[in-house]
């Protein structure tokens, strides 16, 4: 045995392989072709270990109750990353985490944990989940700013019963995910313009997906604008419906709005989005809305957008007799920039009602396309079932349409 260790020696070089032939003097004997296989596959592990023990070792795990306990925790953990728990408490002051950190950063709210305010800035490597966040003394949100690489994972967004919001705001950070998600009465009764989640458009590759949206008054489940890849997929979205002026404060309504306080309340979209390229919504359901543009609703500058295999739905058990108007809204009818080179294909858009201004279709795209564009920037609609397309223009003049199922109306004179 010491002298296949002398010859093992011999012909590797390097403190690595000398601390391996050291450890293997505590094993008890193999046979040769043993001892090779365990040397092969474990060698990388041992050298891991003896290199570098402190990544060989588990993340530590730091729980704290208060805001000071959580910045401590975070000076313990800046050279290892780890695990920081919100043990049960009302977490009223804001929590910050800023720079890097040595390993990946965990941040988990036990159950009874209510957090307000968290914002991550200039950080990468963060994960936050599961996690409430529910407004406590005002509004409540998770800020993601000039960062990169988080994820926000299980997290349960409320201001149910509150004069106040909740939400998600990603103005201009790179590589983000929330993921399993729920978000809820975002807004019903806040005096200000209300979304779920708020993007900006010096965010990119952003990543929403198998969350559910539901049940918000008065608000946006996805709102704003992103420089570029924007991705939806698996998610849920039911019932955007209108708030009660009654409800609000209107002193507050007309001192945050001015001359727009009148409208607060027509102001429901799924997702609606003013500028972003390469953004894709696949294999998502859409339910209801009410007085508002659409359940999905893409405006303004923006190249390269993909809406597919999604499922869209013009009723609700839940409200009986109402129909909900348009499926997916395209472009604006200002004279500003409009979508090119959109598609829209292998979707099933039920939703289908005639609008107040008359315009009854599953699809609205701007007149824009009937005109001011070229025929390949305009939208591809191919291979959908489409429930209503009654008004013809400008849909079927302005857009490519391609092998659809129709099952009222159509393009035919």
């Amino acid at each position: 045995m010491r002298e296949e260790l002398h010859s093992c020696a011999a012909t590797r070089r390097g403190g690595q392989h000398r601390r391996l032939i050291v450890l293997t003097l505590l094993l008890p004997p193999f046979g040769r072709n043993t001892w090779a296989l365990l040397t092969r596959a474990w060698a990388p592990a041992f050298a891991v270990g003896l290199l570098f023990p402190l990544a060989a070792q588990a993340a530590p795990t730091v729980g704290v109750r208060t805001q000071p306990q959580f910045e401590a925790a975070l000076t313990a953990l800046r050279h290892t990353g780890g695990e920081i728990d919100l043990l049960p408490n009302l977490y009223r002051r804001r929590l910050l985490v800023t720079g890097r950190f040595g390993g990946p950063l965990k941040i988990v709210a036990r159950e009874g944990a209510r957090v307000q305010r968290l914002l991550l800035y200039r950080t990468r490597g963060v994960s936050v989940g599961p996690l409430r966040l529910v407004p406590l003394t005002g509004d409540a949100r998770i800020r993601v700013r000039a960062s990169r690489n988080v994820v926000l994972h299980d997290l349960l967004v409320s201001a149910e019963g509150t004069r106040w919001s909740a939400g998600v705001e990603v103005p201009d950070s790179r590589w983000i995910s929330i993921r399993r998600s729920t978000f809820t009465h975002c807004g019903d009764r806040a005096p200000n313009w209300s979304n779920c989640l708020l993007l900006r458009n010096r965010s990119y590759h952003v990543t929403i997906a198998r969350s559910w949206f539901h049940d918000c008054y008065g608000c946006d489940f996805v709102h704003g604008r992103i420089g570029a890849h924007l991705t939806v997929r698996g998610s849920k979205f039911e019932r955007a419906l209108p708030c009660r002026l009654e409800d609000l404060d209107m002193r507050l309504v007309r001192l945050y709005l001015g001359k727009y306080a009148s409208v607060r309340c027509d102001h429901q979209d799924h997702i609606e989005l003013f500028s972003g390229d390469y953004m894709r919504f696949e294999h998502n359901e859409f339910g209801v809305y009410r007085r508002g543009g659409a359940q999905l609703y893409v405006t303004g500058e923006s190249r390269h957008d993909l809406i597919a295999n999604n499922v869209f739905h013009g009723t609700d058990p839940r409200l009986r007799g109402y129909h909900a108007r348009v499926g997916i809204l395209v472009g604006g009818n200002g004279g500003g920039p409009v979508p090119t080179f959109a598609r829209i294909v292998h979707n099933r858009i039920y939703t289908g009602a005639r609008r107040i201004d008359g315009y009854a279709a599953s699809i609205s795209i701007s007149r824009a396309y009937l005109w001011r564009l070229p025929a390949a920037a305009r939208p591809l609609i191919a291979h959908n079932v489409i429930g209503l397309l009654a008004t013809r223009q400008p849909l079927c003049s302005g857009a490519k349409m391609i092998d659809n199922v129709i099952l009222r109306g159509g393009c035919g004179r």
